[in-house]
């Protein structure tokens, strides 16, 4: 009996053992998060070392540690510079371990490509078309590499190889939609990014932006800024973003629609989209950008606009805003005011007043933060 019970309990513990490693696995190939939590680390570190994984696995424990250290070094431009080398370490690790796995060659070349290391992102490129002849993503990001090596006759052979394999995803149409639009194909460039912008990225890079262009709809709202007008930039975006959750919309893309509307010369727009930034930047910055907008509404001449947008800004400020503006007004034309630091009635009349009045409006109901 007693022999039984023991080969119970070492039963079960065997079965916790494995339980437990196999919690592990999946953690350090980070199947549901960005990185690798960091209690974790260690743990996937020794399983790498222990020989018990195959080929496929031990490459994606390395890739993942890869990205963490990236992703832990993000503070500082500084931190990052210094830990490159440890993350490039990683994902070559990575690449020995499975040769026949893409990912890493992915990002790797990502990674290099992102300090402007073409030449080197280049050689990791064809080392993974040599391994992986029908990877189509790395066909596609080549012709963005000799885009950026000036050699934009090799761009379209790769593209067309690239963009016609039934296996292409979103990052090949992005990586052509670049390649073609820096070699001066616009048209060729303005069909890849609307066939991707048509499609999902599942890659592992996408999901924490490594690549420049993983963000299709900030790419070709500036592609289209350049090649088309800032209005159909600002039009595109902003139509493109109503058919997305608010979690797939960054302060970026606000800021980037605010911008394309005030070098459109829609003020109002510019100073909507300014207003909304206010989540996603510091106050004092959004406010300030917020300001330059109103400022060039007026002189726009859009006196009514002026109005409504100023209006509803300082219904909203601080005191110590409004006590600036009290002070601009006083010094400016409305020298009868009291300085309150309370949006008071005397303070709507005289704001009121002067937004009547293009120059006082531009020039003295504007307070500095």
């Amino acid at each position: 009996m007693r022999l039984a019970a023991s080969l119970i309990v070492l039963f079960c513990l065997g079965h916790a053992s494995a339980a437990s490693e196999n919690i592990r696995l999946e953690s350090c190939t980070a199947s549901k998060e960005i990185n690798i939590a960091e209690k974790d680390i260690s743990a996937c570190e020794s399983l790498v070392k222990k020989g018990k994984l195959t080929a496929n696995q031990k490459s994606q424990i390395l890739m993942q540690l890869g990205i963490t250290t990236l992703l832990a070094s993000a503070k500082s431009v500084p931190e990052m510079a210094a830990k490159s080398k440890d993350v490039k370490d990683f994902y070559r690790k990575a690449i020995a371990a499975d040769p026949a796995y893409a990912e890493p060659y992915l990002i790797l070349s990502t990674q290099h490509f992102g300090e402007s290391q073409y030449v080197e992102a280049l050689k990791i490129l064809d080392q993974g078309i040599a391994a992986l002849p029908d990877e189509s993503r790395l066909q596609a990001d080549k012709a963005a590499v000799m885009a950026r090596l000036n050699e934009p006759e090799k761009v379209k052979p790769l593209c067309v190889a690239a963009m016609g394999s039934k296996n292409a995803d979103k990052s090949v149409f992005d990586s052509c939609a670049l390649a073609y639009s820096e070699t001066g194909q616009v048209e060729l460039a303005d069909a890849a990014y609307q066939k991707a912008l048509t499609l999902e990225d599942r890659s592992t890079r996408a999901r924490f932006g490594i690549w420049q262009a993983s963000d299709t709809s900030y790419s070709y709202a500036t592609f289209l800024e350049k090649h088309n007008s800032p209005k159909a930039a600002a039009d595109f975006l902003e139509a493109y973003l109503t058919t997305r959750s608010p979690n797939d919309i960054s302060p970026y893309h606000k800021k980037l629609m605010a911008e394309l509307y005030q070098k459109s010369g829609n003020f109002a727009k510019a100073a909507e989209q300014f207003d909304n930034l206010k989540a996603g930047f510091p106050r004092r910055k959004a406010y300030e950008m917020k300001l330059a907008a109103l400022i060039n509404l007026a002189k726009s001449g859009d006196m009514s606009g002026a109005r409504a947008m100023s209006l509803f800004m300082f219904e909203k400020a601080t005191k110590n805003q409004i006590l600036q503006l009290q002070v601009k007004l006083k010094n400016g034309t409305q020298r009868h005011l009291k300085i309150t630091g309370k949006y008071d009635a005397d303070t709507k009349s005289a704001l009121d007043a002067c937004l009547n009045d293009r120059k006082c409006f531009s020039e003295d109901a504007t307070p500095r933060l």
